[in-house]
């Protein structure tokens, strides 16, 4: 089971943060964000629960961050001008960039 586990965190952490990062360039492009966010949203949510002792805080910090951004996003519809200041800058921020650098660290050392 442990294996599987480690098997499936290795699958999601070589996607789901490219996914991530593609959303940060493509704030201005509604259809794009709505399409990213249906699909890394789900695959942060999987990270979590199959991600080592040592990777969980990086996937549950990326999972609930993105949940937080989803939401927002939703209520705006989408639309980068309508989200408040500190909801546009939160996926560069320095605690999510760390979690995104490690988990592809860890996707290309251990994977």
């Amino acid at each position: 089971m442990l294996e599987a586990a480690a098997k499936r965190f290795c699958s999601l952490s070589t996607d789901y943060p490219q996914q991530i990062r593609l959303i940060q360039i493509s704030l201005t492009n509604p259809a794009r964000l709505r399409e990213l966010m249906q699909v890394v949203g789900p695959k942060a949510a999987e990270s979590v629960t199959v991600a080592s002792k040592e990777m969980q805080p990086d996937a549950a910090n990326l999972s609930s961050t993105l949940d937080s951004f989803g939401a927002a996003l939703d209520k705006a519809d989408y639309q980068l001008a309508m989200l408040p200041p500190d909801m546009v800058m939160l996926l560069q921020s320095p605690p999510v960039q760390g979690a995104l650098d490690r988990i592809e660290d860890f996707a290309r050392k251990a994977c």
